[in-house]
C-alpha cells in the first residue's frame, strides 16, 4: 500500500485508498449519511407492509378482497424487482459521477416518491390511474434502494 502524498495544488483532491486513511470526522459524516439513507429506505418499505390493509382499500377496487391483497403485494414486489436495475444504473453513475452524488440522488429518489405517495388520489377519485401511479412510484423507490446498495 502506498503512503499518503499531500496534494500538489490547494484545491486538488487526494486519493484515499482505504478507510484507515480517511480523517475521523469525514468517516463519521459519511457513515451517518449512509445510515440515514438506509434507514429512510427501509422505513418506507416497512411502513408499506404495515399499511397494506389500508393501501388495499384506498388504491384498489373493493369488489374482491383477495384481488386487493394480491394487488398490494404485487405493487410491493415491484419495488424489489426494480432493485437490480437501480444497482446497475447507480453503479455506472457512481463510477462516472462520484459516489457522494449517487448517495444524495438515491436518498432524494427515495424521499420524494414517499411524499408523493401520500398525495396520490384514491381509486374512487382517479380510477385505474391511482394503482398505476402507486406502482410507478414504488418502482422509482426500488431503483433508489438498489442504488443505495449497488451504487
Amino acid at each position: 500500500m502506498q503512503s499518503y502524498t499531500p496534494p500538489a495544488q490547494p484545491g486538488e483532491a487526494k486519493q484515499v485508498r482505504s478507510y484507515a486513511e480517511l480523517p475521523q470526522k469525514r468517516l463519521v459524516r459519511a457513515l451517518l449519511a449512509v445510515s440515514f439513507g438506509t434507514m429512510l429506505e427501509w422505513y418506507d418499505f416497512t411502513i408499506y407492509t404495515q399499511l397494506a390493509p389500508v393501501i388495499s382499500k384506498v388504491f384498489f377496487p373493493e369488489e374482491n378482497a383477495a384481488a386487493q391483497a394480491m394487488s398490494v403485494w404485487g405493487v410491493f414486489a415491484v419495488g424489489f424487482l426494480a432493485r437490480p436495475a437501480g444497482a446497475l444504473l447507480f453503479g455506472h453513475l457512481g463510477d462516472t459521477r462520484g459516489r457522494g452524488t449517487c448517495l444524495l440522488f438515491s436518498v432524494l429518489l427515495m424521499g420524494v416518491p414517499t411524499v408523493i405517495v401520500g398525495c396520490l388520489p384514491t381509486y374512487a377519485q382517479a380510477g385505474i390511474a391511482a394503482p398505476i401511479l402507486l406502482a410507478l412510484l414504488r418502482f422509482i423507490q426500488g431503483l433508489a434502494m438498489g442504488g443505495e446498495f449497488g451504487g
